[in-house]
């Protein structure tokens, strides 16, 4: 049961810890039609209570999801990927027994834990790309040019900014996909909409489409709105790119420290997504891993 999970990984924190998680439930960033739990009635709440207004306000799926990202935000990075861990022992029981009792087909739970880890073959799709930038001929690798290229104007390419998106797009499940930034200046990676804007000025938000890190000015944050500064010591040159379609969520780590989370969006996704790379580096190129 999602509460008892919470209840126990919540008292695993000191007082001042579990102060912290309460005061971030008034804030922290949430699925459209979602609230945040009042302050008035988390000041003086326990665990126990905690557990059960998270439950109550977020539901038996999502609460977890929402510690996890707390955790994560409160410095308690092992907690949130133990808690992480023991959100998907339990859907994976939940699933089984569904299986044993309902109508569900014998694979059905090995498929949906396998798509957790399922890797998206990301190629960028050339017709989308602004002219400007090179795309390697596997279409593994893109970087800025110094010349604009004298290429179609056509519906889906950029023609302001040096974008480009990946070939296939996603309308259901789980994908992940891993990229190299090394030590690039200027970029930003994640998913855009298939009704995105391409021509003209862009103002990158999920409100406009587009769910994306940005690291300029050796500064990562996330494209919200308004921008959310994301406070790392060290910017990683590999980033894992996570996207659970029905959940609404995608989620970035990195890539050599899978349970440091570097941002999770999370949104109700109605359209179809496809990975989006953007880049200013003329010498240091984006690499699809």
């Amino acid at each position: 049961m999602a509460r008892n999970v919470l209840l126990r990984h919540l008292e695993e924190l000191l007082m001042a810890e579990f102060n912290k998680f309460k005061t971030s439930l008034g804030d922290v960033p949430l699925m459209e039609g979602y609230s945040n739990i009042p302050r008035s009635k988390t000041e003086k709440a326990d665990a126990t209570e905690i557990a059960r207004l998270m439950i109550q306000y977020y539901g038996e799926e999502y609460a977890p999801e929402v510690a996890v990202h707390i955790l994560h935000e409160i410095n308690k990075k092992d907690l949130s990927s133990k808690l992480r861990d023991a959100i998907s022992v339990s859907s994976e029981r939940s699933e089984e027994r569904v299986m044993k009792v309902g109508t569900t087909a014998p694979f059905a739970s090995k498929r949906r834990r396998n798509e957790v880890t399922v890797k998206a073959n990301v190629i960028l799709n050339p017709d989308t790309a602004f002219p400007t930038l090179l795309l390697s001929d596997d279409g593994k690798s893109v970087r800025l040019g110094k010349i604009a290229q004298n290429l179609p104007n056509n519906p889906e390419r950029f023609d302001f900014r040096p974008c480009v998106l990946g070939m296939e797009g996603f309308t259901t499940g789980r994908h992940e996909w891993k990229v190299e930034v090394g030590s690039g200046v200027c970029w930003t990676l994640g998913v855009a909409s298939a009704a995105s804007e391409r021509k003209g000025y862009l103002y990158m938000s999920p409100e406009e489409g587009f769910w994306v890190l940005e690291k300029s000015d050796n500064t990562l944050r996330a494209l919200t709105f308004p921008r959310t500064p994301l406070s790392h010591r060290q910017i990683p040159e590999k980033i894992l790119i996570s996207l659970d379609y029905e959940r609404g969520h995608l989620t970035f780590f990195d890539a050599n420290e899978f349970t440091t989370i570097l941002y999770m969006f999370g949104y109700p996704f109605r359209d179809q997504l496809f990975p989006f790379f953007m880049t200013w580096d003329q010498q240091i190129p984006i690499r699809i891993l």
